[in-house]
């Protein structure tokens, strides 16, 4: 309101500062180096899920038979070993993925938020990648041999969706941790009230209203 008494509405698409402010996410200073150790701990969960899945999955068996001219037909023993390794990958990345949303959301509290939760998820793929990586290299066996003979493949992710089944848990994990939270920070913005006694003399008049004129104001 101006000294005259007439009512100044704001320009179109103008707001506040207080309106502005709500829902505005401004890290905090410092905020890299928890999330390079976010990341660097999950890099050392995917070396450990690596070494186990390497040591826990059970040895397959292929024949090697001839077929048409030069090629040689790979048949896999038609057993539940071909398809266990791949049981037992998804299930060590699911609880690392579990243990890594509990630590980012226990000992990271005052850097919580989005960039945490990108980090996370992004570490975890890295660590599921790594330890698919150190299974397949360090894996005894061989895929080569003579015809009619029995050998043992090296270890092998059949199924590749399954390295992003680490990222998915430690997500949600996360995601499920905010949800319950009672931080006042995850809670919905909320615009100050105006003083109960303001409210009067900040109401706008209506568009019907006449504004004031100098003359008016002085009588």
């Amino acid at each position: 309101m101006t000294s005259a008494g007439t009512w100044e509405y704001p320009a179109p698409g103008q707001q506040s500062a207080e309106q502005q402010s709500v829902g505005r996410f401004e890290p905090r200073p410092g905020s890299v180096r928890p999330l390079a150790v976010v990341i660097a701990g999950q890099l050392l969960l995917g070396v450990a899920v690596g070494l186990i899945w390497l040591a826990w999955a059970p040895r397959t068996v292929s024949y090697l038979i001839p077929g048409n001219g030069n090629a040689v037909i790979v048949i896999p023993d038609e057993s539940e070993n071909q398809i266990a390794g791949d049981g037992r990958f998804l299930l060590l990345c699911a609880v690392a993925g579990l243990l890594a949303g509990l630590l980012a959301w226990f000992g990271a509290r005052a850097y919580r938020g989005p960039l945490m939760l990108s980090a996370l998820g992004l570490g975890a793929l890295l660590s599921s990648a790594l330890a698919n990586f150190l299974g397949e290299t360090f894996s005894p066996g061989s895929n080569t041999g003579a015809l009619r003979t029995a050998i043992h493949p090296t270890l092998t992710l059949h199924a590749t969706p399954l390295l992003l089944a680490q990222s998915l848990v430690a997500v949600l994990v996360y995601t499920l941790l905010v949800g319950i939270s009672s931080d006042p920070e995850f809670a919905a913005p909320r615009v100050p009230a105006h003083p109960a006694g303001a409210a009067a003399d900040a109401a706008p008049p209506s568009l019907g209203d006449k504004a004031l004129r100098p003359d008016d104001a002085r009588s």
